[in-house]
């Protein structure tokens, strides 16, 4: 390799790497300022840009000034992340957003336009500009073609680092500024295209003075949320503080009546221990009342604020575990709210851990007499269900999940889940009895786990609904409070906590009615399910769920609890359907006009198909992956990492592997075959695996996450290479084409994995990525057919 390519090289690992900084900090981004789908359908149509690049490459492309091309594209894509951060910023504190609703947002209506034109096509910008240097850095002015091999290395490493540094940038520089590191980077990216002429050296210098002040500002070019932050902070609410956690924004926001919250993400609420006597008076509080059987051990999954572990204390609790996944939250507990919240982390009392509870749960040892599982969040508990569709792989509420909890109880042990809705029409299967679709849900999933744990579910559950006001309209909102008892019920222990469960709501009505709150008029605590009780027949009510909703049990491969539609998200499929055209009409048909569809080889229209299929199925085994991995490894952040890190790593090595090698159409063939075999027993084997190891500790679990998954992302790296190089050696500048329809096919697996990791479960979606590779397959033993 020489020294000139391995500058070029360099040049392309930088680019790659702000590129997919950028790519993510975009989706930390938006997913703070909107509710999951919005943000997901804006970042699609951004990454789409980079196969729109890639398009707007092939057409300006010149072997004369192709280092040039390079070097200024560079520069502009740097350029324009400034711009698109300033203007999302500014755009979100505008009178035109303030006012947008969108919930109720008509497709070609002007309001939809503007946002897109701000929200989607805007940050698409900076990503026609990394498109062009990605996909002309391919077609490298030489007669060999392993070059090819060799910079998609460096696109593939640069990615990888990129993916590393971005969740270790954003705790420490907020998104504005790691866009505005992603700038810098992709600045110096350029140099190592071209050395800068003196006009280039002076655009430089402005831009450096540009991101300067960019970066001096950035806490003024914060956007605004389209979310519940906002109307608390214009209600009278003040933020006291604000921190990136590697997954999330948590804002601490003090209420004008003294109550402090860490709001995450912008909508999620967690209340903070804030009390002179934080272990007494607890019994006004409905939570209160899982404590019933007064636990000596607890185990308190999403101990958050420390709100349970001070009621866990005031019942006489003296071993209490606290488990938080949000390390933000268990930093701002331990420091800023040590002595507001009495130190409660630190009482000899308690231990914590910043973990997934279900992981905890699982790799823990030893039995408790109460696991509480009050993890209630996601966004859809925040709006109606109508309004949000979850992403959110809910794993504390499967099957699986419900069964570590048995396995993990005393011989006299409860379990407590809870499980919030709103009753809307959407939620509510019959708002006046209490029966939710969640609620089903719950109920059908305990009792699955109960039967696989060889128990009568009848003799083990009770099940009670807490009524409350929701706080933003007139709909109430429920909690449903499932217990799962170690030991079997009988009449006299039934009856014995219905009566409990009658003081509680006494003493909790009275309390609401002393302070004059109208949450009196509003407030219930009754018992919905329980043997030798003649409760609600939640049984019929399964028999009554309409044909389109779906409350069957959820399960570690399909845990969508909070989704009870049995499809997919309707505006998936229509994603599915428009990025489908824009692929056709954007990235297929400019150049198939411009050569009037007169093509120079037989294998260009095939290995469209092909490069379609790549796209599509990379990314299908990447998704999968990352969902099965943060199971396995207990936080989310450490998923993203571990897996897109690696995955890229090894399929750049797979990439350089390839350049090894001259005989590409005889490489091709046996490289997918080798990887479907692979892919086929990872369908079967990855799952028992992960169960398997899954007790071990995190640091050796991040090393087994890297060998298990390897040897498969190795084989991925090289298809993709291999043939940019047999189509280039056929029509030299198509490589650039056959970049950007890749990314077309990668926007629309992205899609396609949540479709049917929705509608049927991640070991469907891994087996159909598989079948993806198949297609290729069979593209290119068609293709190559005398």
């Amino acid at each position: 390799m020489d020294r000139r390519l391995s500058i070029f090289i360099a040049g392309v690992f930088f680019l790659s790497l702000g590129s997919l900084c950028f790519e993510v900090s975009l989706s930390y981004q938006f997913g703070f300022m909107f509710w999951t789908n919005v943000s997901y359908i804006i970042v699609s149509i951004a990454m789409f840009g980079l196969g729109v690049g890639g398009v707007l490459g092939y057409f300006i492309s010149r072997r004369k000034e192709y280092f040039t091309l390079l070097s200024y594209a560079a520069l502009l894509f740097s350029l324009f992340m400034i711009i698109s951060l300033v203007a999302i910023s500014h755009a979100s504190k505008t009178e035109f957003f303030e006012q947008l609703s969108l919930t109720h947002l008509e497709l070609l209506s002007i309001d939809s336009l503007l946002f897109l034109m701000y929200f989607s096509l805007l940050p698409a910008v900076p990503f026609f500009f990394a498109g062009i240097v990605l996909s002309s850095a391919l077609n490298y002015p030489t007669s060999s073609k392993r070059e090819i091999s060799y910079i998609y290395f460096g696109d593939l490493v640069g990615a990888a680092a990129g993916s590393f540094l971005v969740s270790l940038l954003v705790p420490t520089l907020s998104v504005e500024g790691v866009v505005i590191f992603c700038s810098v980077v992709a600045l110096v990216s350029s140099v190592f295209f071209k050395r800068p002429s003196r006009r280039m050296a002076g655009l430089m210098v402005v831009m450096l003075i540009l991101v300067g002040g960019a970066f001096y500002m950035k806490d003024q070019m914060e956007p605004v949320p389209k979310k519940p932050l906002t109307a608390y902070v214009e209600q009278g609410s003040e933020i006291l503080y604000t921190r990136w956690s590697p997954t999330s924004r948590v804002d601490v926001v003090q209420f004008p009546w003294g109550k402090v919250q860490f709001i995450v993400n912008g909508s999620y609420p967690v209340t903070v221990l804030k009390s002179d006597n934080p272990f007494t008076g607890n019994e006004t509080d409905i939570r209160y009342f899982m404590f019933f059987e007064n636990p000596e051990s607890i185990l308190a999954i999403g101990s958050g604020g420390g709100v349970e572990l001070a009621m866990a204390i005031q019942a006489g609790s003296t071993d209490v575990v606290g488990v938080e996944i949000n390390p933000v939250i268990m930093e701002m507990m331990l420091s800023e709210f040590k002595d507001v919240s009495k130190d409660i982390y630190s009482r000899p009392e308690v231990t914590y851990v910043v973990e997934d509870g279900r992981t905890y749960v699982n790799r823990c040892n030893r039995t408790f007499d109460l696991i509480e599982n009050g993890v209630l969040g996601s966004d859809a508990l925040i709006l109606p269900s109508s309004i949000v569709q979850t992403f959110s792989d809910t794993y504390v509420y499967t099957v699986e999940a419900n069964q570590d909890y048995w396995n993990h109880l005393s011989d006299d042990g409860i379990a407590a889940i809870l499980v919030t809705s709103l009753m809307d029409e959407y939620n509510a299967l019959d708002a006046e009895t209490g029966v939710s679709y969640r609620l089903l849900r719950q109920f059908s999933t305990t009792r699955e786990a109960l039967l696989r744990e060889g128990v009568s579910p009848e003799l083990h559950m009770m099940i009670f609904r807490h009524v409350m006001s929701s706080g933003y309209t007139n709909l109430y909102r429920q909690t449903d409070y499932t217990f799962i008892f170690k030991n079997p019920l009988d009449e006299q222990s039934v009856h014995a906590i219905l009566e409990k469960a009658a003081q509680a709501e006494t003493v909790i009505r009275e309390y609401y009615v002393s302070i004059n709150s109208p949450e009196a008029d509003v407030f219930k605590f009754e018992c919905l399910y329980a043997p030798f009780y003649s409760g609600v027949n939640l049984d019929s009510y399964l028999s009554l769920v309409p044909e389109g909703r779906d409350v069957t049990p959820t399960t570690d491969d399909h845990p969508y609890f909070y989704h009870t539609e049995k499809s997919a998200p309707s505006f998936l499929r229509y994603m599915l359907v428009g990025f489908f055209a824009l692929t056709v009409l954007f990235l297929v048909l400019p150049v198939a006009a411009e050569r009037r569809l007169k093509f120079e080889s037989r294998i260009t229209i095939p290995f469209i198909g092909y490069f379609v299929l790549l796209g599509i199925g990379y990314i299908l085994i990447q998704a999968v992956s990352i969902q099965r991995l943060s199971l396995f490894l207990g936080q989310p952040a450490y998923a993203f990492q571990v897996i897109l890190f690696s995955m890229l790593i090894f399929s750049g090595l797979g990439s350089f592997i390839t350049g090894r090698f001259s005989n590409e159409r005889k490489m091709v063939k046996r490289v997918l075959a080798i990887l479907i075999l692979v892919a086929l027993v990872y369908v079967v084997g990855l799952s028992p695996l992960i169960y398997y190891f899954m007790p071990n500790p995190i640091p050796t679990k991040i090393v087994l996450s890297v060998l298990l998954l390897s040897p498969l992302y190795l084989l991925m790296g090289m298809p993709f290479p291999l043939g940019l190089r047999i189509v280039s050696r056929e029509v030299e500048k198509d490589v650039i084409w056959m970049y950007a329809v890749n990314g077309g096919g990668s926007v629309m697996g992205s899609i396609i994995g949540m479709i049917l990791a929705f509608s049927f479960g991640f070991s469907y979606a891994f087996l159909v990525g598989a079948f993806i590779y198949a297609g290729a397959f069979a593209i290119v033993l068609v293709a190559f057919r005398k």
